[in-house]
């Protein structure tokens, strides 16, 4: 038997040290964290909170021991805020995920104070936000993850999907201002607006979606500025008619952009120049364009580099001029397309 036992014990050394992680990721007696729930692989807790209130938030949070990886979800229609520290308990880790589920949120911390849910957390690789079917009323405060102290190294994703707030706020920014992020989503949240990225910040965008909502409106300080690793863009499905000369000014990478089922009536080739190049593909679904000379630049690398439509569905079609409306913008021929001059 002591043969058996040492041999497990050197297996389970070896392991630990093929897998450069410790195997002590604890979770608290389930008791003690009711209605929350744990549970862990070698060095990641998963955390689940369902049917969480203000009052046995307070009650829980002391009880959540250190762990290099934390996974944790919430769910709950009746917890509207978060106690100072609710997270801080986990010191400094590796990464931290936070989901949250069906909540009508008024602050990730003591709303009287001001105090962050994130003080004390400190987070060395990547550190992750998550909403769904979440309604943050017309003042969350977003400084809360301002208290979050981001490694140098830290790569962040904000994702929010069917969530609820007009504006992305200037205060948002202000929040992840030391983070890192590489990726932002917000979809479907009724958009109204969207701040400008103070000049020389969240130049580690890659990916930046504002898809399904219902900007009329997009300008160049609404990305980084310069966007160097700037990658994907999605806008579709809003209400832009007007893409600025100067969008896509200084963005290297450009790959992705996609702009189906807006106003837009006409792709100038000022506005695209910059990218073109570099860009793998323009997503068109749905548009109606002005069919003249001003498209010409783009029709020979048509079928290449656009995606105009969804199978069948949607195709990208001409608004005008009379004799070409209706027709696919992909069977065209450059003689087809003329201008009218101004006399």
């Amino acid at each position: 038997m002591s043969g058996k036992s040492k041999d497990w014990s050197l297996l389970l050394t070896i392991v630990t040290l093929l897998l450069g992680v410790s195997v002590k990721a604890n979770c608290p007696p389930i008791e003690n964290i009711y209605p929350c729930s744990c549970s862990r692989n070698v060095d990641t807790c998963f955390y689940s909170c369902r049917g969480l209130d203000n009052n046995s938030s307070f009650l829980v949070y002391q009880q959540f021991p250190s762990c290099p990886n934390i996974r944790f979800s919430i769910t709950s229609e009746e917890m509207s805020f978060l106690p100072h520290r609710f997270f801080g308990g986990f010191g400094s880790v590796e990464s931290f995920s936070l989901y949250l589920i069906r909540l009508n949120l008024t602050a990730l911390g003591e709303p009287s104070s001001g105090l962050s849910a994130f003080d004390g957390l400190s987070v060395k690789n990547e550190f992750s936000v998550y909403m769904q079917w979440v309604d943050l009323g017309s003042s969350f405060d977003w400084s809360v993850f301002s208290a979050v102290n981001f490694g140098p190294d830290v790569s962040t994703t904000f994702s929010s999907n069917m969530s609820e707030f007009n504006e992305l706020s200037p205060g948002f920014y202000e929040g992840f201002s030391r983070s890192n992020m590489n990726s932002l989503v917000v979809s479907l949240a009724g958009l109204k607006t969207v701040a400008e990225i103070p000049m020389g910040h969240f130049s580690s965008l890659v990916n930046v979606n504002f898809g399904r909502n219902s900007l009329t409106e997009i300008k160049r300080s609404n990305f980084p500025r310069p966007a160097p690793e700037l990658e994907n863009i999605d806008l579709n499905r809003n209400q832009i008619s007007y893409l600025p000369n100067d969008l896509f000014t200084d963005m290297f990478k450009l790959k992705w952009f996609d702009i189906s089922m807006n106003s837009i009536t006409v792709l100038k080739e000022e506005t695209f120049k910059p990218i073109f190049t570099s860009l793998v593909r323009l997503v068109t679904i749905g548009l109606s364009l002005t069919c003249d000379c001003r498209l010409a630049w783009i029709l020979p690398d048509w079928r290449t580099k656009v995606i105009d439509a969804r199978e069948i569905a949607w195709p990208t079609t001409c608004k005008e001029p009379p004799n070409l409306a209706g027709r696919r913008v992909r069977d065209l021929q450059l003689q087809d397309l003329t201008c009218r001059v101004k006399l």
